[in-house]
């Protein structure tokens, strides 16, 4: 049976509408777990690091880029403009202090109310208590909604899509009652969700799209232009706001040309639409924009999947089926790099906003079906709770960043970025062995790769391996011969080894270079203290005191010129400012009572 050509204006019993809400709500809690997992990936620069959100007042960051701090040391602000996300933050930062926990459980909650606005959606669009409470249980169980929930900075998408519902529910009251108080509370969610992530833009065309018999009717026609010139006009204005607030290039495509760019959109296009009906797919995102613009089963997808949505769309135009279709096909545009400001990598957070649709032009489709209901509802809630479990078992991607590293690494075994960033998460664990081993899969990969070569030389001086430390920074020099640091960690191991003239020749090496390099020049003091030569460390430790005055290693050995060089008062002085600023300093207390001793005398 086709679909009936008009939304339905009847619903159920308010009783069950709330009962519907409060299922969905309570399955919503599924990520509770998350409560547990810390900050990860962007989380870091968006709310660890960022100094914005130490401000009085939220109000400044409406004209502010989304990661304007960035601009504070040097680098370049990201093209989004998103004040209300970022706002978020900062109360959840006055609430909850840096403690994950709450922002964590912000996003668990938003996901409960989006799912509890999803049944309403599909309540006041089907008219019917079943197909909205599955259909809210399968949005709020969809396993490609984990990165949205479970990621602290996947919260733009699902805020953007709390207040683009809010306005799409006030769109349908429109539609049945035109006033004014109805037309208000469509705009200001509609700008709400501006304000949270660019692809709101959108919400203008579908609403169109769901005005049509209003915009052919004479006597329905003025109010519902009213709302679609006042939706152009908003937009207009956040799109003057927009670009009078982000400064700088926008990100480019790099060495993409015009038919790799093509098949990436094709192929993006195909991936979403496949998982958002079959979301068991373990993948984080893809990194090689080559292999995900290949032709393949993607492309299939898409050309199936794009015809079907299309047909659908215009066939079934002004009914949910439809305006399911067309929801899905507007609000994933975005995510396939046909829209600013560039490429996506196939994040499954992009997915969250368009299975909006694809539930409800299921739902809708299933409505229309009279025969095997009761065997379509066992199937979707099977389907729903495969999802449920999906999702509870890929959650755990996202407890901290050496987690997401590892699914990182498993997705991607041959790519050096994946490992190397793996590498570096468990050196912070403290798991040198494995940090090790990671490095030399990345030299096996990329035997060049002067940062891994460097990072092994860090590690293996953790595992007491010199020799071992000593040839991975020769062998950073011989790929990198101006590399101040890599002959300063180089005169670090040969200083640990015994070897003080290979390290003074290491450190000098590096100053020569980079004559700046405190660092360089305060061990190259310690190693002249070391090789008898106090008057030459004097000089190299007074320079790198006046530069770093906090360097307690710097002082203490100055202290040990000034000792060696009978300055006892002097170096008295100094021993006393060492244990002023570390109280346990080694050797420090020792030598100050030598010295103190020998004054008595």
């Amino acid at each position: 049976m086709a679909p009936k050509r008009t939304v339905k204006s009847g619903r159920p019993e308010p009783r069950l509408v709330l009962l519907a809400a409060g299922i969905v709500a309570l399955a919503g809690l599924l990520y509770l777990p998350t409560l547990n997992y810390g900050f990860v990936s962007d989380d870091m620069t968006l709310i660890v690091q960022n100094q914005d959100l130490q401000a009085s007042t939220p109000f400044g960051f409406f004209g502010q880029s989304y990661t304007h701090w960035r601009s504070t040391q040097g680098l370049s602000p990201h093209a989004y403009y998103r004040p209300l996300v970022i706002s978020s933050f900062w109360l959840d930062l006055r609430l909850w202090s840096m403690r994950p926990f709450g922002f964590h459980l912000t996003n668990v909650l938003l996901n409960c109310a989006v799912g509890v606005l999803v049944v309403l959606v599909l309540v006041g669009m089907l008219a019917s208590f079943w197909p909205a409470l599955l259909g809210g249980l399968a949005f709020v169980l969809h396993s490609a909604h984990v990165e949205s929930v479970a990621f602290v900075s996947g919260r733009t998408d699902l805020m953007m899509a709390l207040f683009f519902l809010l306005a799409f529910l006030a769109l349908l009251r429109f539609r049945r009652r035109p006033t004014g108080m109805q037309l208000g509370l469509t705009l200001v969610p509609f700008a709400a969700a501006l304000l949270c992530k660019e692809t709101a833009l959108l919400f203008p065309a579908l609403a169109v799209f769901v005005l049509l018999p209003e915009l052919r009717r004479p006597a329905q026609r003025g109010r519902a232009w009213l709302l679609v010139g006042t939706m152009g006009a908003i937009v207009v204005a956040y799109l003057v706001a927009r670009a009078a607030v982000l400064t700088g290039p926008a990100p480019g495509w790099g060495e993409a040309g015009p038919g790799l760019r093509f098949m990436l959109a094709v192929n993006s296009f195909g991936r979403y639409a496949f998982m958002s009906l079959f979301p068991f797919d373990r993948g984080v995102f893809f990194l090689d924009p080559v292999a995900l613009g290949a032709f393949g089963w993607p492309t299939i997808v898409a050309a199936v999947a794009l015809a079907a949505a299309v047909w659908a769309a215009v066939r079934y135009r002004s009914t949910p089926v439809g305006i399911g279709s067309l929801w899905f096909l507007l609000t994933i545009l975005p995510a396939c790099d046909l829209l600013p400001p560039g490429r996506s990598f196939l994040s499954q957070r992009m997915l969250y906003l368009p299975t909006v649709g694809t539930v409800l032009a299921i739902a809708a489709f299933a409505v229309s079906v009279r025969r095997w209901r009761k065997a379509l509802a066992v199937l979707a809630l099977l389907y729903s709770g495969a999802m449920g479990w999906f999702a509870a078992s890929s959650m755990p991607v996202w407890r901290s960043q050496l987690s997401l590293s590892k699914a990182m690494v498993a997705q991607f075994p041959n790519d050096v970025t994946a490992r190397f960033e793996l590498a570096h998460d468990l050196q912070v664990a403290g798991d040198w062995q494995g940090a090790a081993r990671e490095l030399r899969r990345c030299l096996e990969l990329a035997p060049s790769d002067t940062a891994a070569w460097g990072n092994l030389g860090d590690v293996l001086i953790q595992q007491n391996d010199l020799a071992g430390a000593a040839e991975a920074y020769r062998r950073t020099l011989a790929l990198d011969p101006n590399s101040a640091l890599a002959h300063n960690s180089l005169g670090v191991t040969l200083l640990k080894s015994g070897d003080l003239a290979g390290a003074e020749a290491a450190y000098r090496a590096a100053l020569k270079l980079q004559p700046d390099l405190v660092m360089a020049r305060s061990n190259l003091g310690q190693v002249l203290v070391l090789r008898d030569r106090p008057d030459s460390a004097l000089v190299e430790l007074g320079r790198a005191l006046q530069a770093r005055p906090g360097d307690v290693t710097a002082r203490f050995s100055l202290g040990v010129a000034l000792q060696a060089l009978g300055r006892t008062e002097e170096a008295r002085v100094v021993f006393r400012q060492v244990l002023n600023q570390d109280p346990r300093f080694p050797g420090a207390a020792e030598r100050l009572r030598v010295l103190s001793a020998q004054g008595l005398r």
